[in-house]
């Protein structure tokens, strides 16, 4: 189980530059699982938890790269708490190079996906915008497009070999849908399924990263395992399917994120200067930079007066 070491927010003041792949979630699930993943950051023995503004931010290493998390406080993607506030937030305090989110969706097929494959978003396509006419509905959403490097590390990974019931998840690249609708009814799915045939599967939050990220120019990718159907048995065996979903998106992402050099172009790198740590103080280690930076967090950090 993770464990958290708070810390004031003149931390972020004086370090965010170090910190440029920013992961978004919306559940508590969610965040509980990828906290497993995530680790301290060199020198510490907890995840670092940062409140400012309306926020809590968790800071650490996912993969190979120094992460911010935030979660959600609300799912969907207008609401005031929802995740195009929340990023937009995000990036304004952290200025990262790279956005993530990673969490559970709904699979559009059940005969050719199972619960714990991974949709890749490749375009994420909003279904709320529509013109309600007499005798018909005309959607009119307009689709964002994901980054096109980030894209090419998911659909190029290799050497994945986790493992659920006996098999490898598939990872499947594709359209997905997004909306305000927490679906589970057959009839609306299949409505949307055959206005979006392409469709790979569907969920809540995507259209407001996609907006918060195009608007300040961050590049973005959506990754969600399948938890369900949107086919009215969404409350069976629920968290069980949750888990499943959650474990395997975050497990592959985690893979992803540990290539030191794949995401250079975007200007995400291994800050190698944080990895020196100083272990001479008895009251634990801390990194270089915090010593030599700010000696007042370094107290804080070890709570002392």
């Amino acid at each position: 189980m993770a464990t958290y070491k708070y810390l004031d927010d003149s931390f972020v003041n004086a370090y965010q530059s170090k910190f440029n792949l920013l992961i978004v979630t919306a559940t508590e699930i969610e965040k509980t699982v990828l906290h497993e993943h995530i680790k301290p950051l060199p020198g510490f023995t907890d995840i670092l938890q940062i409140q400012t503004h309306k926020y809590t931010y968790y800071v650490g290493v996912f993969g190979v790269f120094f992460t911010v998390h935030v979660s959600c406080n609300e799912m969907g993607s207008i609401g005031k708490n929802a995740s195009i506030i929340t990023t937009l937030d995000a990036i304004t305090t952290w200025s990262p190079k790279i956005v993530l989110m990673v969490g559970i969706a709904f699979g559009a097929n059940k005969s050719k996906q199972k619960i714990g494959d991974i949709l890749v978003a490749e375009r994420i396509q909003p279904y709320d915008p529509q013109r309600i006419g007499k005798n018909d509905i005309l959607f009119r959403g307009k689709e964002g497009a994901t980054s096109s490097l980030l894209l090419d590390r998911f659909k190029s990974v290799s050497g994945w070999s986790y493992e659920q019931k006996g098999r490898i998840p598939k990872i499947i690249p594709g359209l997905i849908l997004s909306g305000e609708k927490l679906i589970d009814d057959t009839l609306f799915k299949n409505q949307l399924m055959k206005e979006y045939p392409e469709a790979k599967g569907g969920e809540m939050e995507g259209a407001g990263i996609y907006t918060a990220c195009d608007q300040r120019k961050v590049d973005w990718i959506l990754v969600k395992g399948i938890c369900d159907f949107a086919d009215g048995n969404k409350g069976k065996n629920k968290h069980k399917n949750q888990k499943m979903a959650i474990d395997s998106a975050v497990t592959l992402c985690e893979l992803v994120f540990s290539k030191p050099s794949g995401f250079k172009d975007l200007g995400l790198v291994v800050q190698e200067d944080i990895l020196e740590t100083d272990f001479s103080e008895e009251k634990g280690t801390l990194p270089q930079w915090i010593l030599k930076k700010d000696k007042s967090l370094a107290k804080e950090i070890r709570n002392e007066d």
